[in-house]
């Protein structure tokens, strides 16, 4: 069973995608940035047009708005509709269905455990503090499905928000080595965020080069070869590739310059190679 059939969005003319359907006009009608399509239905293509890889920050911002507006009325804090939450639950099926593949291993009804998780981070998405909701949304989703899933045998290491990851419990030394790399992905992300703040690299840099780390980490990439920590190997250059419907040259050619970029501001970290 798909994570789009747990989540119940799986037909348009049924359950709460068809009632979030009967009120997409009148949602417009109550709030003008919600009026961009004339169906629910469209709703996927437009955002999809306004996020890829070559979509400009005006844009992004454009298509984060309708998802934070939707995010507001899901939440109990906000509009406290349910038929809002199926509407936004319908946009990130896709990020979801991902999801759900990356964890198969962790069990056979992960399509369960992703649908259900992302319903509960969709209706308790802090809208008043957050944007950039389906980051947010799909991240607190794959945490939580981890956590509860092999929560007996992970170890929290990083606390902080932006960083916080669970390692698998294992006897010294190789506790204390798992630590020391998460560590050391805290500081690659904080530099990647002071980078932006200071408009060396962009939104969109900071993104690619954290698919890159993503994909990296998921193949198992050393850390020791070339290109800076592994983000410019094959595989996660392949990965990330495929993803963005980018081709691999495009997506090197980017990485390259966002990494130098920073190693000529910052200077410790290594250039790509």
């Amino acid at each position: 069973m798909s994570v789009a059939t747990r989540l119940g969005v799986d037909d348009p003319e049924e359950g709460l995608l068809a009632q979030a359907r009967d009120r997409w006009a009148r949602w417009g009608q109550d709030d003008p940035v919600l009026a961009v399509v004339a169906d629910l239905l469209e709703l996927p293509e437009w955002v999809q047009a306004r996020t890829g890889p070559q979509a400009p920050l005006p844009a992004l911002v454009e298509a984060d708005a309708v998802l934070h507006r939707l995010a507001r009325l899901a939440s109990p804090r906000g509009g406290d509709d349910v038929a809002a939450t199926a509407a936004l639950a319908y946009l990130l099926v896709p990020g979801a269905s991902l999801l759900a593949h990356r964890l198969e291993g962790y069990s056979p009804h992960i399509d369960h455990y992703v649908a259900g998780q992302l319903w509960l981070e969709i209706r308790a998405f802090p809208w008043e503090r957050l944007s950039k909701v389906a980051a947010n949304v799909l991240l607190r989703t794959r945490r939580a499905v981890i956590r509860d899933l092999r929560g007996d045998a992970l170890t929290p290491v990083d606390p902080t928000e932006a960083t916080w990851q669970l390692l698998e419990t294992r006897p010294r030394p190789h506790a204390e080595d798992a630590y020391r790399r998460a560590q050391a992905s805290w500081r690659v992300r904080t530099v990647l965020d002071q980078a932006v703040a200071e408009n060396v690299i962009t939104e969109k840099d900071r993104a690619l080069l954290t698919a890159l780390a993503e994909a990296a980490s998921e193949h198992r990439v050393s850390r020791a070869g070339r290109g800076f920590g592994g983000l410019c190997s094959i595989p996660a250059l392949e990965s990330v590739a495929a993803q963005s419907g980018c081709s691999l040259s495009t997506v090197r050619r980017r990485a390259r310059e966002s990494l130098d970029a920073v190693a000529a501001a910052y200077g410790y970290l290594q250039k790509a190679s």
